[in-house]
């Protein structure tokens, strides 16, 4: 009886031991509540500004009613960005024309990995021809994992460094990207996360590093 009474207590502590530490590997793993998001509104709308629809005024009351607050503001190339109260959440990039909101963009998402980005988006279309970014949702998001092609190729722990929301319409003067939905129409197929060398195997013209 003693022998089974003890062999109990020790089960309890272990289990409580492993209940601990996967606690904390979840806490350790939260993502920016700006990110837990993507898809509120319905892409590319996102915290209810729409990109070539809401007004530039209307995007920055909306984000400094989140605490975010100005970085820069380039008026010759029409760009601004803000910035969260903290770092627990990313930077807003937008560039505009007239009063519009024409891009919109996330910048510096802390901790967010193109793995996560998939469990909200789904799996992305295509790869871009630089062979950098990748096109969601018809290509209203896209985002960009590698700064380079000479970047460590396409993975789910691989850090997201921008995310773009584009809405129909032509190219304009842009400081962020030169995107546009076309971009995800001329996309080499998305075939997974095969290796880089299957994808320049199979897709004529893939972007190779030199």
């Amino acid at each position: 009886m003693r022998g089974l009474l003890l062999l109990a207590v020790l089960l309890s502590a272990a289990l409580t031991v492993i209940g601990v530490g996967v606690v904390q590997l979840g806490s350790g793993q939260a993502l920016p509540p700006i990110v837990t998001e993507l898809d509120a509104c319905g892409l590319p709308c996102w915290w209810n500004i729409t990109p070539r629809s809401t007004e530039l005024n209307e995007a920055l009351d909306i984000l400094i009613a989140q605490g975010y607050h100005e970085f820069m503001h380039d008026t010759r190339y029409r760009f601004i960005v803000y910035d969260p109260a903290d770092l627990t959440n990313c930077r807003v990039n937008m560039n505009y024309s007239g009063r519009t909101v024409t891009l919109l963009a996330l910048t510096l998402c802390p901790g967010v990995t193109l793995g996560d980005v998939i469990a909200f988006l789904g799996e992305p279309e295509g790869i871009l021809t630089s062979g950098t970014a990748l096109a969601f949702r018809g290509g209203h998001v896209i985002v960009n994992a590698r700064m380079t092609i000479c970047d460590p190729w396409f993975a789910p722990e691989l850090p997201v460094q921008s995310l773009y929301f584009l809405n129909a319409g032509a190219a304009q003067r842009r400081v962020m990207a030169t995107f546009t939905l076309s971009d995800a129409a001329q996309a080499f197929a998305w075939r997974g996360f095969a290796s880089e060398a299957y994808y320049q195997r199979v897709e004529a013209g893939f972007p190779v590093c030199k």
